[in-house]
């Protein structure tokens, strides 16, 4: 075993260059954070600082139990009381659907927190997963003003807005992470990167490129790993835009786009095809319903029989049955080909596709509003409620992140989040996949893959196929002299958990 503290040095490329990456936020977020539960890659939710959690037959109050003994990174106690301050100021009219119609929150005893609601919602769970526990209490006997100081398996000791160092926290409820210390530092692109791994000035290369995959999967010396993220790579449309609202165009444009070109080209082959919106591996997720097929005769034959013929191309245009803008965020390469190849692709069905590349809060700002007729984008679907956030119509008090003036999904996403069991669950995702499919808002593109790279110096454990970013507290260093440190890290069984 390596003498001394130790430590891990993670290298990432400017984020500036990766619009849809949120950067080092939430690289420390997720080592400094701790939740209440756990989601697996199946949208299941397991215990973590809550025991165990219960819903009463109305469906009404929701009781939450925490583990004992538990503390914030400043050493005040993570108890029920703490936690119900978290659930409130997360609470309001904007607040995740699960919190929307919240009544109380309450601290029943030290270890038991009650949530009592309006009516049934099946997002309860899913809001307080995305809320991360946090506390700015200072722990008895200190003076000065307190900090917000998390739970999870680090700690922050300094950060700026692109680099940070993290210590491990001794009294982290699973146990203090075998590595000491974690310092996180940026460089200006991703090639600088690699470099950076392959001279050893870092142990994990937090996002591999496809440019550089199959060199570093070359090294002896380094291992990678890749999941599947469950963010969906799609071409949104505006209901409102006078051609695109027309379900039998919004077909057409599904059966027009080529999945397969756009995984080999923009992905390098490390994605898979898109057949909905909603993640394929969420545990009431209905293989039944069909994906579209590349059909390019068929999208003429619907855009034919909805009386859009190809016409001359004036001022110097190209002839075609219409024409619209879409919206990209601009400096993101991958958003870029992708545009690209879609603008080949519909052109092949006679649709003149412009585009639009935007800052950031520019582009934001303007899906939000409304302010488009269609728009590229990488949408969250790891938590079930954010489909209910993206494609319910707006509702009273509760900021678009993107209005699409679609509706035909309302009732089906309502039926959905007042689910109370696993059949109503399955029942309501059904309806909305067929919904979606049927008249569909948006054209579903893939899913992409991400891959992490890390020195043989560590161990990794867990699944193969999960982000392994997640999983730093357990990771091991090596001991001197195993040779076969690479090929066993890459293979070892997850570790038990309490």
């Amino acid at each position: 075993m390596p003498d001394g503290p130790i430590h891990l040095t993670v290298g990432y490329p400017d984020t500036r260059l990766y619009a849809n990456d949120a950067g080092i936020a939430v690289m420390v977020s997720t080592l400094v954070d701790e939740r209440l539960m756990r989601l697996g890659p199946d949208g299941r939710f397991s215990a973590a600082l809550a025991e165990r959690w219960e819903q009463s037959p109305d469906g009404l109050t929701w009781r939450v139990y925490l583990r004992r003994g538990l503390r914030f990174h400043n050493g005040a106690p993570l108890d029920a009381a703490a936690v119900a301050t978290s659930v409130r100021a997360a609470m309001g009219p904007a607040a995740r659907p699960g919190l929307r119609n919240v009544l109380s929150v309450e601290a029943a005893d030290p270890l038991q927190v009650v949530i009592h609601v309006r009516r049934p919602s099946h997002f309860v769970l899913d809001a307080l997963y995305s809320m991360p526990i946090r506390s700015t209490q200072s722990p008895k006997g200190t003076t000065g003003s307190a900090k917000a100081a998390g739970a999870g398996p680090f700690r922050v000791d300094s950060q700026t807005k692109d680099s940070a160092t993290l210590s491990a926290f001794p009294g982290y409820f699973r146990g203090k992470p075998p590595i000491d210390r974690v310092d996180i530092r940026p460089y200006k692109d991703a090639r600088s990167a690699w470099t950076g791994l392959m001279r050893g000035e870092i142990d994990l290369l937090y996002e591999v490129t496809p440019d550089v995959r199959d060199f570093i999967e070359s090294s002896k010396a380094t291992q990678v790993r890749s999941f599947l993220k469950p963010f969906v790579y799609s071409l949104g449309v505006n209901m409102r835009h006078p051609v695109l609202r027309q379900r039998a165009v919004r077909l057409a444009l599904n059966q027009a786009v080529n999945r397969d070109d756009i995984i080999k080209i923009p992905f390098g082959g490390r994605a898979q095809p898109a057949a909905s919106v909603i993640w394929p591996k969420y545990w009431a997720y209905d293989e039944r319903v069909p994906a579209f097929s590349y059909a390019p005769a068929d999208a003429r034959r619907l855009l034919d029989d909805a009386g859009l013929p190809v016409k001359p191309g004036k001022n110097g245009q190209m002839p075609s049955r219409f024409r619209f803008t879409c919206l990209l965020v601009e400096n993101d390469a991958r958003f870029e080909r992708i545009a690209l190849l879609l603008q080949r692709q519909l052109i092949d069905v006679g649709i003149d596709m412009q585009l639009e590349a935007l800052p950031t809060a520019t582009f934001t700002q303007r899906i939000g509003r409304g302010q488009y007729d269609a728009y590229l984008v990488t949408t969250n679907s790891a938590d079930i409620d954010w489909i209910y956030v993206f494609w319910h119509s707006p509702q009273e008090g509760a900021p678009a992140l993107i209005d699409t003036g679609y509706q035909a999904a309302d009732a089906a996403l309502d039926r959905l989040n007042g689910a109370r069991t696993d059949e109503e669950v399955r029942a309501a995702m059904a309806d909305l996949q067929r919904v979606m499919h049927d008249d569909p808002p948006v054209v579903p593109l893939c899913w992409s893959e991400s891959s992490r790279a890390v020195s043989g110096r560590f161990r990794v454990p867990g699944p193969v196929d999960r982000d392994i970013w997640a999983n730093v507290w357990q990771w091991q260093p090596v001991r001197d002299g195993d040779s076969s440190s690479t090929s066993a890290a890459a293979n070892q069984p997850p570790s038990p958990t309490p």
